[in-house]
């Protein structure tokens, strides 16, 4: 049998520090029509409704659709979503296709500064799939995914204090669907669900400087990777593995010096090089690649930093 933490054992700090208001739309999201998409735009507009009323956010249909393969998004795919946010001065640009043979969409979520233009982020998401007409729970998953989207963008406190108000509700909606599904969980869909609540947990973690939150992440991630297993879900797998490091390396930074902190820098270098194995592996996988290289080399630096000092 599958181990599945509860949420005691998740430590889902929800209630701890206050949120801070956000008055205002700070990041435009926008929302092209899904590849597939019944002639009401059903399954669009559906999607745009899950997002609506996010305070922070506001939702931009552009009204066009991006015909983009599964995989990885290539250099030029890459430029096609960059000129679109350009052109509508959005902060992320959210695109896919409705499934004709399944009960189901597959998204793919781009920020501005996303991979290899501008700002590289440490973090990794791939293509998810989502059932059709999802409830309020999974609107968990869409708004962690968002929120990382955009979270580059974030130029002051009062920016991450609006991301903090949206990863929270994201966490709560994320914890309540893993602990009670309300609809079929198949393990595509663990497997995304535990993964945007690493993700949410992680950002909340580098946000707030909570060791709790992180350690929320290292756990929802780890059960991730029981669900998307190499031999059956290698690139998720990897991906996975790549931001299982990063917050095992954010986690390293709040335990200070010591011990604890090499021993956490170690695990997270062992999984910047799980993930390695298989992007080396896949030559189409470039920026992961580049992505997780970089997110090795600081891990390695800072034990580096910690084996001197303790000389």
């Amino acid at each position: 049998m599958r181990f599945i933490p509860s949420r005691r054992q998740l430590g889902l700090w929800l209630h701890s520090n206050q949120l801070v208001p956000s008055s205002t739309s700070r990041f435009r999201v926008l929302l092209t029509d899904l590849k597939g998409d019944d002639a009401g735009r059903s399954q669009t507009r559906h999607l745009e409704t899950a997002l609506h009323d996010q305070h922070g956010i506001s939702m931009m249909p552009v009204g066009e659709t991006l015909d983009i393969a599964d995989g990885e998004i290539d250099a030029d795919a890459l430029r096609q979503c960059h000129s679109l946010i350009a052109r509508h001065n959005g902060d992320s640009l959210i695109f896919g296709e409705v499934m004709p043979a399944a009960p189901r969409f597959r998204l793919r979520i781009v920020g501005r500064y996303a991979q290899d233009v501008g700002r590289l982020g440490p973090y990794q998401v791939d293509w998810i799939e989502l059932p059709k007409h999802f409830g309020p729970d999974i609107e968990g998953v869409v708004l962690a995914l968002t929120v990382l989207s955009v979270s580059p963008a974030a130029q002051n406190d009062h920016d991450r204090s609006t991301l903090i108000n949206l990863l929270r509700p994201a966490a709560t909606k994320l914890t309540r669907l893993l602990e009670s599904p309300s609809i079929p969980f198949e393990s595509t869909l663990q497997g995304v669900s535990w993964h945007a609540l690493g993700l949410a947990a992680s950002l909340l973690g580098e946000y707030t400087q909570s060791r709790r939150w992180l350690e929320v992440a290292v756990q929802a991630h780890r059960t991730a990777l029981l669900i998307w297993c190499r031999d059956s879900a290698v690139f998720n797998w990897a991906i996975v593995q790549n931001n299982l490091g990063y917050a095992l390396r954010l986690l390293a930074e709040q335990k200070g010096d010591g011990e604890d902190r090499q021993a956490l820098l170690k695990r997270s270098i062992d999984a910047f090089q799980e993930a390695l194995r298989v992007y080396r592996a896949a030559t189409a996988a470039t920026t992961y690649r580049r992505q997780t290289e970089t997110n090795l080399a600081h891990a390695e630096a800072l034990l580096a930093e910690g084996v001197v000092a303790a000389e």
